[in-house]
């Protein structure tokens, strides 16, 4: 989620919106952003090329609705049940890598019904 200003300009470069003016954001940080959303289509670099930190604009976490295709898990070994079955809702295929000592550092982990 991002902070109210700074989704102003995200909803711009997605095309939902007019060119915002934001406080402490220059026309120059606004036209970086747009070139860098044209070549890359990712609002959180576009945010930085416009010099701003993820801590300026990224305010929290909110769960998508549309499911992801793959999702990686480093030390998959620390998750309980709980929210592995969390991670199963939100992606139809994950990979799952355990920590050392199980199958050795940064091998992934396949079976389980996973």
């Amino acid at each position: 989620m991002y902070d109210p200003e700074y989704e102003k300009i995200a909803e711009w470069l997605g095309g939902n919106g007019s060119r915002p003016e934001v406080e402490g954001v220059t026309d120059i940080s606004l036209d970086r952003a747009h070139n860098f959303y044209a070549s890359n289509a990712s609002i959180p670099g576009a945010l930085a090329a416009a010099g701003l930190r993820g801590s300026d604009f990224i305010t929290g976490w909110k769960r998508r609705e549309d499911p992801l295709d793959v999702g990686f898990v480093d030390e998959s070994s620390m998750l309980d049940a709980k929210q592995l079955e969390d991670l199963q809702e939100i992606f139809p295929t994950l990979i799952l890598f355990w920590g050392s000592g199980a199958t050795g550092a940064g091998e992934p982990i396949w079976g389980n019904g996973i």
